[in-house]
């Protein structure tokens, strides 16, 4: 195995990540991480509430801004923190989210507050305030200096009691949405497997809907002369029935006819439901197999997600135009 060089501190404004947090030697340092991360976090959350107030999702932005102040406070709380201690950061650094799921403020605004539900805003928010314990957790671990490793210990249970405040909050609002997520899954339903033989037949039941829906919807965007679209849906059609091992197409399964971007977005949010759906599986299983199936299933997803967003992306540049 080869080690990695040691990630030095940056120089003074610099950026860092969840993924190039570098390895803290000083006290002062520390700091300087610390207050970037809870800074970007609540400015962060500070946009997309915004976004959410201009687009009439009054709850998603009061949800966004209890966040947002929550960062706040904390950001308050550690320069307090630092300097009943006597100790001034060493620089002044940015923080950026590097996490795939954590939307830009260009996805919020093209989403229409779509896809981005209270249940996935917290479920963000906890997988980054994981990260953000990963972080402290590291620099804990690699640290020489008793005071620093003592500090960032300190630091990670603080951010473990924000991801248990914030499973919680994310728990209530899956129950609050579940009517709503059903209507968008597919007629299988949520994967409620209790094996790895339930969660196949459940992932099959899924693969053949969606390769029906596909095809559907490729013949809706060919009849409407919009090749690129109708392309994209058949293609995707044919990788997801050679994965389920269907030997002839199935037969074309209703979609609401629209245009090539309403049909896109309708298949974004069927994906973005049953990435939902699949991480909750993944939180509640205790069956080793099935957690690992619905990894895997979560992974597919996400490149499907992928594919229709670059198009998505693409016709939209092109409509500006």
């Amino acid at each position: 195995m080869v080690s990695r060089p040691p990630r030095e501190m940056p120089a003074e404004g610099s950026t860092i990540t969840f993924d190039t947090v570098p390895d803290v030697t000083q006290v002062a340092d520390l700091f300087a991480v610390a207050i970037a991360m809870e800074r970007e976090a609540a400015e962060r959350y500070d946009a997309l509430a915004t976004d959410m107030e201009a687009q009439g999702e009054t709850d998603l932005a009061a949800l966004f801004r209890r966040l947002e102040q929550a960062e706040r406070e904390h950001e308050n709380g550690i320069g307090a923190w630092a300097g009943r201690a006597g100790i001034a950061p060493s620089r002044t650094l940015s923080f950026q989210w590097d996490s795939p799921e954590a939307p830009s403020r260009e996805d919020i605004a093209q989403a229409g507050g779509a896809r981005m539900s209270p249940w996935k805003a917290l479920a963000i928010a906890v997988r980054n305030e994981e990260r953000a314990f990963a972080a402290y957790t590291q620099i804990a671990a690699k640290t020489n200096d008793p005071t620093v490793q003592s500090y960032a210990e300190r630091m990670a249970r603080e951010e473990l009691e924000h991801v248990a405040m914030l499973r919680l909050e994310r728990r209530r609002a899956w129950r609050g949405e579940y009517s709503a997520t059903m209507a968008a899954l597919p007629a299988a339903g949520p994967p409620e497997a209790s094996d790895a033989a339930e969660l196949a037949a459940y992932v099959q039941a899924v693969e053949t809907e969606t390769a029906g829906r596909l095809t559907c919807k490729a013949q809706l965007a060919e009849d409407a002369q919009e090749p690129a679209v109708a392309g994209l849906f058949q293609d995707m059609a044919e990788d997801v029935a050679r994965r389920a091992g269907i030997s002839a197409p199935p037969p074309p399964q209703h979609a609401a006819p629209g245009s090539g971007l309403d049909l896109i977005r309708d298949e974004e949010l069927r994906l973005s439901r049953l990435y939902d759906a699949y991480m909750r599986l993944i939180e509640t299983t205790r069956d080793e197999a099935v957690l690992r199936g619905a990894q895997e299933e979560t992974a597919v997803v996400i490149a499907r997600l992928a594919r229709l967003r670059d198009t998505h992306a693409f016709l939209r540049r092109q409509k500006d135009l």
